[in-house]
């Protein structure tokens, strides 16, 4: 039994299918699609939640994340847990400390709150992350060195003016 896209499959594979011989498939690969959780998912009763969290094992084309900050909700297509992690604690890789591997692979994710709840996004999904995946996170502070850039060694670098939305391509 397997998944694959409608092109790989010709005359020859089909032949085989009675005889129950072994065929090798090119695996299904989908496309990268952030707002996977919006567009997809068909809810029987026709009514998108107000509260959800979804995580699942997904492999697809590249990967990325989507959050504006400020907003209820938060979703992505194919980063791996350390992204996830990074996106949910508003954090770095440089600034976790990995105590363990964390599971390989891309997911799909998406969390949303009721509107006027704003502040409980990053929790909740903080939240499902640590029990879906069975890990504790704790801040804890620690003195380092910093790289600090400047212009001339006097002037500091101008605020960014992009917009607030906060946007991860990975692969």
């Amino acid at each position: 039994m397997g998944v694959t896209a409608g092109e790989n499959v010709a005359t020859a594979l089909v032949r085989k299918l009675p005889s129950e011989e072994k065929v090798q498939l090119a695996r299904l690969q989908l496309p990268c699609n952030i707002d996977w959780e919006q567009e997809e998912i068909a809810w029987k009763d026709g009514v998108q939640p107000v509260f959800e969290v979804l995580i699942k094992p997904m492999e697809v084309g590249g990967g990325g994340l989507l959050h504006k900050p400020g907003s209820n909700r938060i979703s992505g297509d194919g980063p791996p847990l350390d992204a996830m992690i990074q996106a949910a604690w508003q954090t770095d890789w440089w600034d976790i400390d990995y105590r363990d591997e964390l599971p390989a692979g891309q997911y799909r994710f998406a969390a949303a709150v009721p509107k006027g709840r704003e502040a409980e996004l990053l929790p909740v999904l903080q939240d499902a992350l640590e029990r879906s995946f069975g890990f504790r996170a704790r801040w804890d502070e620690r003195e380092r060195d910093v790289l600090v850039l400047s212009r001339d060694g006097t002037a500091p670098l101008k605020e960014s003016g992009c917009e607030e939305w906060w946007w991860m391509r990975q692969g």
